[in-house]
């Protein structure tokens, strides 16, 4: 019997873990959005890719940091609202270097255009992406 009430509640919490996951996907887009459109205007402009995505992850950083917290997590304490920046900021950056560095391998070295790239980075980067942003937007124990 408790083997079987470890397995249920085993299945219970995947199966919250796998709603968050899907919410931070869906909540994900407006940043990513605006993000990657920012980034196409810019090298559309002649800016550059890596310029532009510096720019484009900023302004998904932004938009994302709110809706995360706020909403994907539901973390409401002001308490940790600094440390949560800028651990998210740190976050930002990984993910921005990474991501720069990826999508200049699928480019130059498979041919992608800068969109597939942009696409599949984001991919392939959505799993680690979300476990570091769940555990910096814990909640503390009470």
């Amino acid at each position: 019997m408790v083997v079987l009430n470890l397995f249920l509640n085993y299945k219970e919490r995947w199966k919250d873990e796998l709603k968050r996951f899907f919410r931070f996907g869906w909540l994900s887009l407006p940043g990513s959005s605006l993000g990657l459109g920012t980034i196409f205007v810019l090298n559309y402009q002649g800016l550059g890719n890596t310029y532009s995505m510096i720019i484009g992850g900023a302004v998904n950083y932004i938009i994302s940091f709110f809706i995360h917290k706020y909403w994907t997590f539901k973390e409401k304490s002001k308490k940790r609202t600094t440390t949560e920046e800028i651990l998210y900021l740190v976050l930002s950056v990984t993910y921005l270097l990474s991501s720069i560095k990826m999508v200049s391998i699928l480019m130059n070295i498979f041919g992608m255009e800068n969109w597939q790239g942009q696409l599949w980075t984001i991919v392939v980067l959505a799993g680690p992406n979300y476990l570091v942003t769940k555990w910096i937007f814990k909640k503390p124990p009470t």
